[in-house]
């Protein structure tokens, strides 16, 4: 079913169909209108009538084409399935379903004129106005009749190229400096983090497309050995503002936010997860606090495995972690956000001389003078920006400049990570014993914290498992599955199938996991953790079970509590299947775990997908998440209390920093009050 079709069914209906003199109910209708469409088929017709509702709104805000009747007949459509077709036939009945439609529209036609219609759909206002924004500035955008957006190749090449001229002329520091100056003020000092991403309203009247301030500042890293030519001013700082925000608002990335996810299907996860990854790439910056990246770095490079590597400069741990932890500090900054590293820090360094700090510097934690982000362009692919992979750029002098410190942050850990890598003896093994020191530092961070914690292998001699970590108590149980592995740059820049070979190992395995943890401890009442020859015991009784999977990445979006609920939902109503046959095998992992999830969430009495929550017992966390919560925790009940208080988080940013940090907001206010 396409725009046309849509059209011209609802058209020759309209011709033949007049108002019955009988008195009809808008139910009778919409019970009417889902004897057309299969149980199986709903979710995707569900998806064609949003689809068209959309289309219909874009050409009518865009080219003034006619909205109703057809908005009208289609909303029929969408309402009635919100429940699950009834039909028994195996093939969708469109014609009579549209016919239905136009019926309740000739009984119940809309009240409100099409702009009172609009005026509240966010997805339409924010496409249309960008489309509309590219036109007045002279590019060719397109809206065919059968559904879709057209803008031609030459015209999305000299999209491009106007951006990147514009940003040359400009200038890569004062970019930088125009994107912190939006940037700051959304600091947090409870998260330690640019609060950016999703505006965090479920209603937005006229809304505009959002400004892609975090795009500009890695637009301008890229520039920024760039000075500002002699004729660029403000004319053109609003110039390129403008076809940034227009050229990222076509991409139609904002429309996904917490109430939709809540009533999303199934179908809908592998679209969701697509703009999820496009939206953290284009609107956010990965981040971390600056003491937390230190007091992993600091255990990761006393860790046994990890505290003895030499490179093949000489280079070796305590030098880089004494580097990380001279880039690590708090110090000030300029305008920009980025810092000049002073010659006298380098004196820190491990006691190494000024030239040989100098050098560690620069290899190991520094871009290459005008190489950062080398190849970011427009439509934005975060597999083309590297500036989170090193918290150093160079000056045309050889000066090191630090990047703003929660950037920088990130960026050190990923520099040191990457450090250990190379290093590593026999180029075999690094991921699991990385994989192997996150389980270990994450146990050390809940004991540091006077949290008692259970691990290690339980079952019998034919089947056996190994538990990360647990703890309890008196009224719960939290099993956490810890995994290093980080979605891939392929992965962040929108390549689904990518994404879900990678979720595979970040979400679908350890969820599987922490779910049969759950599953043995109901069907045995208590789990014996055996490590070495310590015993530790897990009992049952009437705690409730939940379960926390722990990547040592960040998924952003993807971290967003429906978002978990529906993937895992999905993984359990269907399989994925790839448009080409011969990449089909690499989803054979993750169909494996989902059937280990699904039976294991049947025997712990937890597969009940009719719940509008379903899975509501299982967590998503980064690591710094869990560091987060570690810091209001003296307890295990302490650690409990934190992670329920994120248990209803239904806030529109998809942000779990933003969103905690507003529910511990909202406690102090209740107590100021009380």
């Amino acid at each position: 079913m396409d725009l046309i079709k849509f059209r011209t069914l609802t058209d020759a209906h309209l011709e033949t169909t007049t108002q019955a003199a009988q008195r009809i109910t808008e139910a009778a209708l919409f019970e009417e209108i889902r004897s057309y469409f299969p149980p199986v088929k709903s979710s995707e017709a569900l998806a064609k009538v949003r689809t068209i509702i959309h289309e219909l709104a874009i050409r009518h805000l865009c080219d003034k084409q006619l909205l109703q009747p057809y908005r009208n007949v289609a909303q029929a459509l969408k309402i009635a399935l919100r429940v699950h077709g009834t039909s028994a036939a195996e093939v969708i009945n469109w014609e009579s379903a549209i016919l239905a439609a136009v019926r309740y529209h000739l009984h119940f036609p809309p009240w409100r004129s099409p702009e009172q219609e609009l005026v509240s759909d966010v997805r339409a206002q924010v496409v249309s106005k960008s489309i509309n924004g590219l036109r007045d500035s002279g590019y060719q955008i397109l809206l065919p009749e059968i559904g879709g957006l057209d803008m031609p190749d030459p015209e999305v090449a000299r999209l491009q190229e106007d951006i990147d001229t514009l940003a040359r002329k400009l200038g890569g520091e004062a970019l930088v400096a125009t994107a912190m100056a939006e940037i700051e003020p959304t600091y947090s000092s409870t998260t330690d983090r640019f609060n950016l991403g999703r505006h965090g309203q479920q209603v937005r009247l006229d809304a505009s497309p959002q400004v892609p301030f975090a795009f500009l500042f890695q637009l301008g890293l890229k520039y920024f050995h760039c000075k500002q030519t002699h004729d660029a001013g403000q004319a053109e700082f609003t110039r390129l503002l403008g076809l940034l925000t227009f050229a990222v608002g076509i991409l139609d990335l904002e429309a996904d936010d917490t109430m939709g996810m809540i009533f999303a299907r199934s179908r809908d996860i592998l679209e969701t997860t697509r703009k999820s990854l496009l939206y953290d790439a284009t609107f956010c910056l990965v981040q971390a606090k600056p003491n937390h990246v230190e007091t992993f770095v600091r255990w990761l490079l006393t860790y046994q495995q990890f505290s003895k590597l030499v490179d093949k400069d000489g280079f070796n741990s305590p030098h880089i972690l004494a580097a990380a932890i001279v880039l690590l500090k708090e110090t000030s900054c300029g305008p920009t956000g980025i810092q000049r590293i002073p010659p006298a820090a380098l004196a820190e360094l491990g006691g190494m001389d000024s030239p040989s700090a100098q050098r560690l510097l620069t290899r190991i934690f520094a871009h290459d003078f005008g190489k950062i982000n080398l190849k970011l362009t427009f439509p934005l692919q975060d597999s083309e920006v590297n500036a989170a992979f090193r918290p150093l750029l160079i000056d045309e002098q050889g000066s090191l400049l630090r990047l703003p410190p929660n950037i920088a942050a990130r960026a050190t850990l990923n520099a040191v990570i990457e450090w250990c890598r190379r290093a590593w003896p026999d180029k075999k093994g690094f991921d699991e014993t990385l994989g192997l020191a996150l389980e270990q530092f994450v146990r050390d961070q809940f004991s540091a914290k006077g949290v008692k914690i259970h691990y290690g292998i339980y079952g019998n001699n034919s089947e056996r498992s190994e538990c990360d970590l647990a703890i309890q108590t008196e009224s719960h149980i939290i099993f956490f599955e810890l995994k290093g592995k980080v979605l891939t740059r392929q992965s962040r820049s929108g390549d689904v199938l990518k994404a879900l070979e990678d979720l595979a190992d970040s979400l679908a395995r350890p969820q599987a996991q922490a779910m049969e943890r759950h599953a043995f401890l109901k069907e045995h009442k208590t789990i014996e953790l055996r490590f070495n020859e310590e015993l530790s015991v897990i009992e049952l009784g009437s705690k409730e079970v939940l379960k926390v999977s722990v990547t040592r990445g960040e998924l952003l979006s993807l971290h967003d509590r429906p978002y978990l609920w529906h993937y895992l939902l999905a993984g359990c109503e269907m399989d994925f299947e790839t448009t080409d046959p011969t990449q089909q095998k690499n989803l054979e992992p993750l169909h494996e775990w989902f059937r280990k999830f699904k039976d294991a969430a049947k025997r712990a009495g937890e597969y009940d997908l009719t719940n509008r929550f379903p899975f509501s017992r299982c967590w998503s966390l980064s690591l710094f998440q869990i560091l987060l919560l570690l810091e209001r925790t003296a307890s295990a009940d302490d650690f409990v209390r934190e992670l329920l208080r994120t248990a209803h988080i239904s806030i529109t940013s998809r942000d779990f920093y933003a969103s905690y940090e507003q529910l511990l907001n909202l406690q102090e206010l209740k107590k100021s009050s009380d």
